[in-house]
Protein backbone atom coordinates (compact mmCIF):
# COMPACT_ATOMS: atom_id res chain seq x y z
CA UNK A 1 0.00 0.00 0.00
CA UNK A 2 1.48 3.42 -0.87
CA UNK A 3 0.57 6.33 0.84
CA UNK A 4 1.76 8.55 3.90
CA UNK A 5 1.59 7.23 7.36
CA UNK A 6 3.34 9.24 9.96
CA UNK A 7 3.21 8.61 13.40
CA UNK A 8 4.23 10.61 16.28
CA UNK A 9 2.63 9.24 19.91
CA UNK A 10 2.85 10.31 23.21
CA UNK A 11 3.93 7.55 25.94
CA UNK A 12 2.64 7.50 28.98
CA UNK A 13 3.64 4.86 31.44
CA UNK A 14 1.55 4.38 34.81
CA UNK A 15 2.48 2.89 37.77
CA UNK A 16 0.86 1.57 41.02
CA UNK A 17 2.32 1.27 44.36
CA UNK A 18 0.20 -1.22 46.98
CA UNK A 19 0.69 -2.08 50.56
CA UNK A 20 1.57 -0.71 53.48
CA UNK A 21 4.02 -0.81 56.25
CA UNK A 22 2.31 -2.72 59.14
CA UNK A 23 3.67 -2.47 62.78
CA UNK A 24 3.06 -5.12 64.78
CA UNK A 25 2.96 -4.62 68.76
CA UNK A 26 4.63 -7.54 71.14
CA UNK A 27 1.73 -7.15 73.37
CA UNK A 28 1.08 -10.78 74.00
CA UNK A 29 3.94 -12.50 72.03
CA UNK A 30 6.43 -14.96 73.65
CA UNK A 31 9.10 -14.89 70.82
CA UNK A 32 12.46 -13.15 71.12
CA UNK A 33 14.34 -12.03 68.48
CA UNK A 34 18.46 -13.27 68.69
CA UNK A 35 20.87 -11.92 66.31
CA UNK A 36 23.79 -13.69 65.03
CA UNK A 37 26.50 -11.14 67.11
CA UNK A 38 24.20 -12.12 70.57
CA UNK A 39 23.38 -15.43 69.49
CA UNK A 40 25.44 -17.45 72.52
CA UNK A 41 24.73 -14.97 74.76
CA UNK A 42 21.32 -15.45 75.99
CA UNK A 43 21.81 -13.90 79.26
CA UNK A 44 22.23 -10.32 77.75
CA UNK A 45 19.18 -10.55 76.29
CA UNK A 46 16.05 -7.90 77.77
CA UNK A 47 13.57 -10.27 78.29
CA UNK A 48 11.68 -7.53 80.78
CA UNK A 49 8.89 -7.41 78.53
CA UNK A 50 7.35 -10.87 79.42
CA UNK A 51 7.43 -10.22 83.11
CA UNK A 52 4.10 -10.99 84.30
CA UNK A 53 2.82 -12.40 81.47
CA UNK A 54 3.55 -16.54 82.11
CA UNK A 55 3.17 -16.67 85.27
CA UNK A 56 5.18 -20.24 86.73
CA UNK A 57 6.46 -20.98 90.08
CA UNK A 58 9.84 -20.65 90.35
CA UNK A 59 10.88 -23.63 91.96
CA UNK A 60 8.68 -25.85 89.95
CA UNK A 61 10.34 -24.88 87.27
CA UNK A 62 13.92 -25.29 88.39
CA UNK A 63 12.97 -29.02 89.03
CA UNK A 64 11.37 -29.67 85.48
CA UNK A 65 14.38 -27.99 84.02
CA UNK A 66 16.68 -30.85 86.29
CA UNK A 67 14.53 -33.60 84.92
CA UNK A 68 14.59 -32.52 81.04
CA UNK A 69 18.58 -32.18 81.53
CA UNK A 70 18.54 -35.80 82.73
CA UNK A 71 16.37 -37.05 80.14
CA UNK A 72 18.37 -35.43 77.49
CA UNK A 73 21.19 -36.91 78.92
CA UNK A 74 19.56 -40.24 78.47
CA UNK A 75 19.17 -39.77 74.84
CA UNK A 76 21.39 -41.61 72.59
CA UNK A 77 23.49 -39.30 70.25
CA UNK A 78 22.73 -40.35 66.57
CA UNK A 79 19.05 -40.12 67.41
CA UNK A 80 19.68 -36.23 68.34
CA UNK A 81 21.59 -35.56 64.91
CA UNK A 82 18.48 -38.06 63.07
CA UNK A 83 16.24 -35.69 65.08
CA UNK A 84 18.53 -32.59 64.02
CA UNK A 85 18.09 -33.76 59.78
CA UNK A 86 14.64 -34.22 60.26
CA UNK A 87 14.36 -30.58 61.45
CA UNK A 88 16.68 -28.86 58.83
CA UNK A 89 14.41 -30.94 55.90
CA UNK A 90 11.32 -29.49 57.32
CA UNK A 91 12.79 -25.83 57.48
CA UNK A 92 13.43 -25.82 54.26
CA UNK A 93 10.28 -27.12 52.82
CA UNK A 94 8.50 -24.26 54.83
CA UNK A 95 11.01 -21.69 53.81
CA UNK A 96 11.72 -23.03 49.98
CA UNK A 97 8.46 -24.26 48.86
CA UNK A 98 6.22 -21.56 49.94
CA UNK A 99 9.09 -18.42 47.66
CA UNK A 100 8.10 -21.11 44.97
CA UNK A 101 3.96 -20.63 45.34
CA UNK A 102 4.81 -16.64 45.79
CA UNK A 103 7.34 -16.41 42.61
CA UNK A 104 4.45 -18.51 40.76
CA UNK A 105 1.80 -15.99 42.20
CA UNK A 106 3.75 -12.65 41.19
CA UNK A 107 4.06 -14.20 37.63
CA UNK A 108 0.24 -14.31 37.06
CA UNK A 109 -0.82 -11.49 39.06
CA UNK A 110 2.17 -9.56 36.34
CA UNK A 111 0.37 -11.52 32.96
CA UNK A 112 -3.35 -10.42 34.57
CA UNK A 113 -1.60 -6.67 34.90
CA UNK A 114 -0.70 -7.05 31.89
CA UNK A 115 -3.45 -8.45 30.23
CA UNK A 116 -5.24 -5.23 31.81
CA UNK A 117 -3.10 -2.98 30.12
CA UNK A 118 -3.81 -4.06 27.02
CA UNK A 119 -7.60 -3.45 27.64
CA UNK A 120 -6.90 -0.26 28.76
CA UNK A 121 -4.58 0.59 25.57
CA UNK A 122 -8.00 0.74 23.67
CA UNK A 123 -9.40 2.89 26.33
CA UNK A 124 -6.87 5.03 27.22
CA UNK A 125 -7.01 8.37 24.52
CA UNK A 126 -4.44 10.32 24.43
CA UNK A 127 -4.15 13.22 22.06
CA UNK A 128 -3.88 11.86 18.89
CA UNK A 129 -4.99 13.28 15.61
CA UNK A 130 -5.37 11.04 12.17
CA UNK A 131 -5.93 12.48 8.64
CA UNK A 132 -7.24 9.67 6.06
CA UNK A 133 -8.40 10.82 2.69
CA UNK A 134 -7.70 10.88 -0.92
CA UNK A 135 -5.30 13.65 -2.80
CA UNK A 136 -6.04 16.62 -0.81
CA UNK A 137 -4.87 15.03 2.45
CA UNK A 138 -1.87 13.41 0.61
CA UNK A 139 -0.33 16.66 -0.79
CA UNK A 140 -1.60 18.04 3.60
CA UNK A 141 2.13 19.07 4.88
CA UNK A 142 1.46 18.96 8.46
CA UNK A 143 5.14 19.11 9.61
CA UNK A 144 4.51 22.01 10.79
CA UNK A 145 2.16 21.41 13.67
CA UNK A 146 2.75 21.07 17.21
CA UNK A 147 0.42 17.83 17.71
CA UNK A 148 1.03 14.28 17.46
CA UNK A 149 -0.76 13.01 14.20
CA UNK A 150 -0.84 10.33 11.78
CA UNK A 151 -1.20 10.75 8.34
CA UNK A 152 -3.29 7.52 6.20
CA UNK A 153 -3.45 9.02 3.02
CA UNK A 154 -2.95 7.93 -1.26
CA UNK A 155 -4.24 10.07 -4.49
CA UNK A 156 -6.59 7.28 -5.89
CA UNK A 157 -9.13 6.59 -2.55
CA UNK A 158 -12.49 6.75 -2.46
CA UNK A 159 -14.74 5.82 0.16
CA UNK A 160 -14.97 1.75 -0.46
CA UNK A 161 -11.52 1.65 0.31
CA UNK A 162 -11.25 3.44 3.38
CA UNK A 163 -14.69 1.28 4.59
CA UNK A 164 -12.61 -1.82 3.42
CA UNK A 165 -9.56 -1.21 5.86
CA UNK A 166 -10.84 0.24 8.72
CA UNK A 167 -8.42 -1.33 11.00
CA UNK A 168 -5.47 -1.21 9.04
CA UNK A 169 -6.48 2.91 8.17
CA UNK A 170 -7.81 3.78 11.37
CA UNK A 171 -8.03 1.79 14.47
CA UNK A 172 -4.73 0.67 15.15
CA UNK A 173 -3.78 4.35 15.63
CA UNK A 174 -6.14 4.78 18.88
CA UNK A 175 -7.34 8.27 17.53
CA UNK A 176 -8.59 10.84 19.65
CA UNK A 177 -9.42 13.39 17.06
CA UNK A 178 -10.60 11.89 13.08
CA UNK A 179 -10.46 13.77 10.22
CA UNK A 180 -12.40 12.03 7.22
CA UNK A 181 -11.70 13.95 3.60
CA UNK A 182 -12.91 11.64 1.19
CA UNK A 183 -15.78 11.44 -2.01
CA UNK A 184 -14.23 13.20 -4.61
CA UNK A 185 -12.42 10.17 -6.25
CA UNK A 186 -16.02 8.56 -5.39
CA UNK A 187 -17.57 11.77 -7.65
CA UNK A 188 -14.83 10.99 -10.59
CA UNK A 189 -16.00 7.60 -10.76
CA UNK A 190 -19.33 8.45 -10.89
CA UNK A 191 -20.54 6.55 -7.63
CA UNK A 192 -24.19 7.78 -6.89
CA UNK A 193 -24.69 10.07 -3.70
CA UNK A 194 -26.55 7.92 -2.31
CA UNK A 195 -23.84 5.27 -2.01
CA UNK A 196 -21.12 7.64 -1.11
CA UNK A 197 -23.22 8.85 1.61
CA UNK A 198 -24.28 5.18 2.68
CA UNK A 199 -19.94 5.10 3.01
CA UNK A 200 -19.49 8.01 4.70
CA UNK A 201 -22.41 6.66 7.36
CA UNK A 202 -20.98 3.35 7.50
CA UNK A 203 -17.33 4.51 8.42
CA UNK A 204 -18.82 7.16 10.89
CA UNK A 205 -20.92 3.98 12.53
CA UNK A 206 -17.97 1.81 12.31
CA UNK A 207 -15.58 4.58 13.88
CA UNK A 208 -18.22 5.12 16.65
CA UNK A 209 -18.63 1.44 17.64
CA UNK A 210 -15.13 0.53 17.82
CA UNK A 211 -13.38 4.11 19.16
CA UNK A 212 -16.16 5.21 20.93
CA UNK A 213 -13.83 8.68 22.69
CA UNK A 214 -12.49 9.73 19.07
CA UNK A 215 -13.93 13.24 18.21
CA UNK A 216 -15.26 12.22 14.21
CA UNK A 217 -14.73 15.69 11.62
CA UNK A 218 -15.70 14.79 8.48
CA UNK A 219 -15.13 17.43 5.99
CA UNK A 220 -16.96 18.46 3.00
CA UNK A 221 -16.05 18.19 -0.49
CA UNK A 222 -13.26 20.55 -1.35
CA UNK A 223 -14.54 22.97 -4.10
CA UNK A 224 -12.96 23.67 -7.64
CA UNK A 225 -12.59 26.33 -10.17
CA UNK A 226 -13.54 25.20 -13.82
CA UNK A 227 -13.07 29.15 -14.90
CA UNK A 228 -9.11 29.68 -14.14
CA UNK A 229 -6.64 29.85 -16.86
CA UNK A 230 -4.88 26.50 -16.73
CA UNK A 231 -8.06 24.19 -15.05
CA UNK A 232 -6.28 20.98 -15.49
CA UNK A 233 -9.68 18.41 -16.74
CA UNK A 234 -7.71 16.01 -16.77
CA UNK A 235 -7.56 15.60 -13.33
CA UNK A 236 -11.54 14.93 -12.56
CA UNK A 237 -13.09 14.84 -16.29
CA UNK A 238 -16.32 15.62 -17.26
CA UNK A 239 -18.26 14.09 -14.59
CA UNK A 240 -16.98 16.74 -11.30
CA UNK A 241 -19.27 20.06 -11.19
CA UNK A 242 -19.15 22.75 -8.27
CA UNK A 243 -22.97 21.67 -8.51
CA UNK A 244 -22.26 18.19 -7.48
CA UNK A 245 -20.16 19.51 -5.01
CA UNK A 246 -22.80 21.46 -3.66
CA UNK A 247 -25.55 19.16 -3.99
CA UNK A 248 -23.01 15.88 -1.76
CA UNK A 249 -22.03 18.40 0.59
CA UNK A 250 -25.60 19.10 1.73
CA UNK A 251 -26.17 15.23 2.54
CA UNK A 252 -23.02 14.98 4.06
CA UNK A 253 -23.79 17.81 6.79
CA UNK A 254 -27.32 16.00 7.15
CA UNK A 255 -25.77 12.94 7.99
CA UNK A 256 -23.03 14.24 10.03
CA UNK A 257 -25.65 16.03 12.06
CA UNK A 258 -28.03 12.44 12.64
CA UNK A 259 -24.80 10.94 13.58
CA UNK A 260 -23.90 13.68 15.83
CA UNK A 261 -20.55 14.01 14.57
CA UNK A 262 -18.72 17.37 13.46
CA UNK A 263 -18.99 18.32 10.12
CA UNK A 264 -15.94 20.70 8.64
CA UNK A 265 -17.38 22.48 6.33
CA UNK A 266 -13.69 23.28 4.40
CA UNK A 267 -15.78 23.99 1.48
CA UNK A 268 -16.66 27.90 2.49
CA UNK A 269 -13.43 28.11 3.83
CA UNK A 270 -12.04 28.52 0.14
CA UNK A 271 -14.73 29.30 -2.01
CA UNK A 272 -15.91 32.74 -3.58
CA UNK A 273 -18.52 33.36 -5.72
CA UNK A 274 -19.27 29.65 -5.80
CA UNK A 275 -16.07 28.91 -7.40
CA UNK A 276 -12.37 27.77 -5.65
CA UNK A 277 -10.56 31.11 -4.68
CA UNK A 278 -7.75 31.40 -7.45
CA UNK A 279 -5.45 32.35 -5.11
CA UNK A 280 -5.66 28.65 -3.39
CA UNK A 281 -5.29 26.47 -6.49
CA UNK A 282 -2.84 26.66 -9.68
CA UNK A 283 -4.54 23.83 -12.00
CA UNK A 284 -8.38 24.72 -10.50
CA UNK A 285 -8.47 21.40 -8.20
CA UNK A 286 -5.05 20.68 -5.96
CA UNK A 287 -4.92 23.31 -3.81
CA UNK A 288 -1.33 25.62 -3.82
CA UNK A 289 0.65 26.83 -0.51
CA UNK A 290 -1.81 29.58 0.12
CA UNK A 291 -5.25 27.08 -0.08
CA UNK A 292 -3.12 24.65 2.31
CA UNK A 293 -1.85 27.50 4.79
CA UNK A 294 -5.79 28.31 4.49
CA UNK A 295 -6.95 24.41 5.78
CA UNK A 296 -3.78 24.65 8.07
CA UNK A 297 -5.27 27.91 9.81
CA UNK A 298 -8.69 26.21 10.06
CA UNK A 299 -7.23 23.18 11.50
CA UNK A 300 -5.26 24.79 13.86
CA UNK A 301 -9.03 26.34 15.19
CA UNK A 302 -9.67 23.14 15.52
CA UNK A 303 -6.94 21.52 17.40
CA UNK A 304 -6.93 24.45 19.82
CA UNK A 305 -10.66 24.48 19.98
Amino acid sequence: MSGTVRNSKKNYTKTKNSGANIKKKLEHTTRIRIDSERLEDSESLDTSFLEGRIKKDFYSSKKKSKKINFAIEKIPYKIILLTAAVFCVFLFVILFFPSLKFEESTKVEKKSIKEEQVLEKDQIIDDNYLFVGDFYTEDFNLDEVAFPYVKVSYKGYNTKDILDNMNEFIYQYNPSVVFLEIGMNDLKEEVTEEDIIEHISEIVDQIKENRPLANIYVESIYPINSEVKDYDEDILGDSVSIDKINSLNKKIKKITKEKKVHYLDVYQELVSEGQLKEKYTDNGVYLNDQGYYRLLKLIREVVEG
